[in-house]
């Protein structure tokens, strides 16, 4: 016979023995002892012969077993019985290896791939017993579930097929936060805003002249110049503002300011605060609140949109507005702007309005919402050098609301997350880590359908509806009886 070539644990064991007539593994089954015999000879048999066989044949596990004849294929096999009848030049017996499983396995293992993202993945055994696949899948994004379903009709689902890739939402990011701590917000630019009232009627300009000071504690109080102004004057800013988390400044949004205006110390006082929400050169939504009389208190308030004047004044009521520290909210929702004026009673823990005293005005336009809104702009003023109203300026906060966006839950599978299945060990593993949380395993698989049996199977890859299907792979190797 054609010499045989043995190897055993990578071991070439015919470097050292020769395999004689009498071996036989038999056809389809081995025997009832899964007992394959191997007679041989040693030619020039020594001692050196002897120990290198010993040492070779000395294992306390099954390890791979390789005939040349059938060089595709392996066993795992234990050397259970070695005969050895030596003479001066020579040595023959036999080996009896023991194969537990009494299969023969393919050396090389077959990968079957769903190329092109396909879900369906098709697999050929072509020995002559079951086999136990591996099944690998790489995630292309996040995923809720991983789950396969074989042509045997049996289920292995990791996941939860009911979790969600996210939701939609809104969000809020403030944008300025102004306290008039010692200075005016960063960025800002004295005395060049846009104003609702440029000019006095007749003509003479409104002069936006002097600066702040910030002698009482977060609090910037007019220093009027001595210049010789004909008409109103006084100190103002404008700063800029960023965009909305979706680098959109049309989006809705709270303006908030509090304020003194103190008017009770003589009729004759005048003053007048205004705010504004500008967009570049263009006035946008306004609002002053004024005492322009020299011969009796009063509190006047005005709505401004754009560039129109007059149209939404109105007077409070001073017994009910009997105090001096406000706050001003200017809120866009859509396309509708409300003015909300409130007296306040207090600063303990929180801003607490007096009750009943609260002024709201919305106005509605489809023209409202889409007015980008660029800077702040905040100014006080007194009529020439006459005795002006106390005012201040305490603190100011810009806050788009209502931002929509995606909120990504976190799933329970990342993209590139890489997981295999062990389908023979009944295991699970993520990133090679065994994946033992309860989350991965929210039903009972059914891992003894996955015995792939000799001829085609097909495998049916199932992930969360809203996710892309993964990268998957089927590995397994053929055995023979």
């Amino acid at each position: 016979m054609k010499k045989l070539q043995v190897l055993f644990d990578g071991y070439d064991l015919t470097s050292v023995l020769s395999v004689i007539s009498g071996f036989k593994r038999g056809v389809g089954h081995l025997d009832a002892d899964k007992v394959i015999t191997m007679p041989f000879i040693i030619y020039n048999f020594n001692s050196k012969k002897r120990r290198t066989l010993a040492y070779l044949l000395n294992v306390d596990e099954p390890k791979q077993l390789i005939f040349s004849d059938e060089p595709d294929k392996y066993y795992l096999a234990t050397p259970t019985k070695i005969d050895l009848d030596e003479s001066e030049e020579r040595a023959s017996g036999e080996i009896e290896w023991l194969i537990e499983d009494g299969i023969a396995r393919s050396i090389k293992t077959k990968t079957i791939a769903n190329f092109e993202d396909q879900t369906l993945i098709e697999a050929d055994n072509k020995g002559t017993t079951t086999t136990y696949p591996i099944i690998r899948a790489k995630m292309n994004g996040e995923n809720g579930v991983f789950t396969v379903v074989n042509s045997e009709g049996g289920v292995l689902q990791f996941g939860n097929p009911e979790e969600l890739d996210g939701n939609d939402a809104v969000r809020s990011n403030r944008v300025l936060y102004a306290s008039y701590y010692n200075t005016l917000p960063p960025n800002a630019v004295p005395n060049q805003g846009i104003t609702t009232y440029p000019t006095y009627a007749g003509g003479d300009p409104n002069v936006q002249t002097g600066s702040f000071n910030y002698d009482e504690p977060e609090t910037a109080a007019p220093v009027f110049s001595d210049s010789a102004v004909k008409r109103w004057n006084g100190p103002s800013y404008k700063v800029p503002i960023g965009t909305n988390t979706n680098g959109v400044r049309t989006g809705d949004f709270e303006f908030t300011h509090r304020f003194s205006f103190w008017n009770k110390t003589s009729n004759k006082q005048r003053g007048r605060v205004e705010f504004a929400l500008n967009s570049d050169n263009k006035h946008g939504f306004g609002f002053v609140m004024r005492d322009s009389s020299t011969t009796k208190r009063q509190l006047i308030v005005e709505c401004h949109i754009f560039d129109i004047i007059g149209e939404r004044s109105y007077d409070l009521d001073l017994k009910k507005f009997d105090g001096s520290f406000f706050e001003l909210k200017i809120i866009r929702k859509g396309a509708s702007i409300t003015w909300q004026l409130g007296q306040i009673d207090s600063l303990k823990n929180g801003v607490n309005l007096k009750k009943g005293v609260i002024f709201t005005k919305t106005f509605t336009s489809d023209d409202y919402k889409d007015f980008a809104i660029t800077n702040v702009f905040a100014y006080m003023m007194r009529y020439q050098k006459s005795d002006a109203v106390r005012m201040r300026f305490t603190d100011a906060k810009f806050t788009w609301i209502n931002t929509p966006y995606w909120n990504d839950i976190k799933n329970i599978y990342q993209d590139g997350d890489e997981l295999t299945i062990d389908t023979k060990e009944r295991k699970l593993y993520l990133n090679d880590v065994e994946a033992l949380d309860s989350r991965y395993h929210s039903i009972d698989n059914e891992w003894e359908t996955f015995a792939m049996k000799p001829g085609k199977t097909q495998y049916q890859i199932v992930q969360s509806d809203w996710a892309e299907i993964p990268s998957v792979s089927v590995e397994y190797e053929e055995h023979w009886t």
